[in-house]
């Protein structure tokens, strides 16, 4: 169902406004990636790192993601994609504790293209993985993302009972903060 909120306050035929965009693009469908579909995931991967890459002036090969065949051989491995109406329009890398052999289950790496953030879907994406996959979690943020730090903070309280146990973590010269927490 989609509400009827014109932007303008105009009465039958106004133009509907952001409100209704908002209600409508947040449905976000999670398929497991194949791997007959590897280079679609690359192709995110390097869109991925290259944004990232940017953001903290990182000077790697976004092209050389060195656990991509991992997705497929390893197991307790689960790439997913993030659909929007069909579209792939970002991914999931999630480890289980088969895969990370610590108990936690780990969100590796984590994209929504630019177009369609700010619109739910990334939330509602990470909560149903969250779900998906109940029991301990910890995944990583870079300092100089504040933005996805302000992300996984929010979507964090919305799937634990408890605040996240968090530390900053020197990486090779790089901050990250760290979150450990626990979905029921």
């Amino acid at each position: 169902m989609v509400a009827d909120l014109p932007s303008d306050g105009g009465g039958p035929g106004a133009r509907r406004g952001r409100a209704e965009a908002l209600y409508t693009s947040v449905v976000a469908l999670l398929t497991p990636i194949a791997a007959s579909d590897r280079d679609v995931l690359s192709q995110l991967l390097s869109e991925y790192l290259r944004e990232l890459a940017a953001l903290v002036n990182g000077d790697w090969d976004p092209d050389a993601y060195p656990f991509l065949d991992a997705q497929w051989t390893e197991v307790g491995r689960h790439p997913l994609f993030i659909r929007a109406s069909e579209e792939i329009v970002g991914l999931a890398l999630v480890r289980d504790p088969m895969s990370t052999g610590s108990g936690l289950n780990q969100m590796a790496d984590f994209y929504v293209k630019p177009a369609q953030r700010g619109t739910g879907l990334a939330a509602r994406a990470a909560r149903a993985i969250f779900k998906r996959f109940p029991g301990r979690w910890e995944l990583q943020v870079h300092d100089l993302n504040k933005r996805g730090i302000e992300f996984w903070l929010r979507c964090i309280e919305e799937v634990s009972t408890v605040p996240p146990k968090t530390r900053l973590l020197d990486f090779q010269g790089e901050l990250k903060h760290h979150y450990l927490f626990d979905v029921a």
